[in-house]
C-alpha cells in the first residue's frame, strides 16, 4: 500500500553573491548553498527515494552516505537536500 510520490524537485539554483561581495569574505567555504550547484542527479535521486520511503512509513534505520574527496560536492549535496525540504515545508498557502 504506497502513498502518493512526493515530487520533492531539485530547487532553483541560488543567485550568486556579487563579486565584491564575495572576494571580501575571508572564508569562502560552507557560507549557505552553492550558486553554482549542477548535476547530481543519481545523489539527488538517493534523495528522494529515502523521502519517498519516508511518506510510505517505511522507515527502518535506513542511513544515506554521501562519500568523496575534499571539494567533491558532499555539503553542496545535502545544502539542496534541504533546501528542498525547506521549499516543500513551507508552502505559500499552508
Amino acid at each position: 500500500m504506497s502513498m502518493s510520490k512526493i515530487p520533492f524537485p531539485k530547487p532553483i539554483p541560488a543567485d550568486p553573491l556579487p563579486l565584491g561581495q564575495w572576494l571580501k569574505r575571508t572564508d569562502r567555504a560552507e557560507v549557505g548553498r552553492e550558486p553554482f550547484f549542477r548535476g547530481r542527479d543519481l545523489e539527488y535521486q538517493v534523495f528522494q527515494n529515502a523521502v519517498n520511503n519516508f511518506a510510505d512509513r517505511e522507515v527502518g534505520g535506513g542511513t544515506m552516505i554521501f562519500l568523496g574527496a575534499p571539494g567533491a560536492g558532499k555539503t553542496a549535496l545535502m545544502l539542496e537536500c534541504m533546501e528542498a525540504i525547506r521549499q516543500h515545508s513551507t508552502p505559500d498557502d499552508p
